[in-house]
């Protein structure tokens, strides 16, 4: 007979699923972190589940997430290239019962961070040094590659990630004496970095590097403009 106490859990017999962005092809960083996170999920029996981005803008990252959502994932380590989904992202999951990690992406509005960081499906987050990381960069492009003439390709003003690159970039060039020619902003997809490039090179003849500071789409804007890069000497000076 039945003591009238709630019932136990049912015990869970399929492995706990993970969704990531399938991004491991565009980056070495982030081949080498899908890795990790494979051998992470091998260890604890717990299945991921590698979804394709749909898009490099706010709306790509919402549409791939509510992918992961209908695919049945029960977590999600969430990457966003803006703050501006973050608390889009922070209701998707919340409203659908999944728990979720915010990884590389720091949070600078107070408000939004503590509305995040109420939520019951949020695990955490995880944010390095940028701007240290961006003069390290450029340190290394100076050192290794003798860049003193450097053009960045950037993230729109007033993203945080992008602004402290910006800072970490500045004050290398000025230790180091490096001339920083010019900056293009909000660039969004492979086929605009591939234009970028190929209009400093065009406009800047004494250019010796390029720094691209988004992550997802370096690759695609590599191969897009390699032969110009080739053409001038630049294919081994650009991060």
């Amino acid at each position: 007979p039945s003591n009238g106490g709630d019932a136990a859990p049912a015990e869970r017999t399929e492995p706990y699923r993970l969704g990531v962005l399938s991004l491991g092809s565009l980056t070495t960083a982030f081949k080498a972190a899908t890795l990790s996170l494979q051998d992470m999920c091998d260890a604890a029996n717990v299945e991921l589940v590698q979804v394709e981005l749909a898009g490099f803008d706010d709306q790509g990252f919402l549409t791939t997430y509510e992918n992961m959502i209908n695919m049945g994932v029960d977590g999600v380590v969430a990457y966003t290239f803006s703050e501006g989904t973050i608390r889009l992202l922070a209701d998707l999951f919340e409203e659908n019962g999944v728990e979720w990690f915010l990884a590389n992406r720091q949070i600078s509005d107070p408000e939004l961070k503590e509305y995040v960081f109420s939520k019951s499906k949020f695990v955490g987050n995880c944010f390095c040094d940028e701007q240290q990381m961006a003069y390290n960069v450029v340190e290394q492009l100076h050192k290794d590659h003798g860049v003193k003439n450097l053009a960045v390709i950037g993230l729109t003003q007033g993203d945080l990630n992008g602004d402290l690159r910006d800072k970490g970039i500045a004050a290398a060039c000025e230790d180091l004496g490096i001339n920083l020619l010019t900056e293009t902003r909000g660039i969004a997809t492979a086929g605009d970095v591939t234009n970028a490039v190929e209009g400093i090179i065009t406009s800047y003849p004494e250019v010796d590097g390029i720094f691209i500071v988004g992550g997802a789409i370096t690759t695609g804007a590599l191969a897009g403009a390699n032969q110009s890069l080739v053409n001038h000497g630049l294919s081994d000076k650009v991060a």
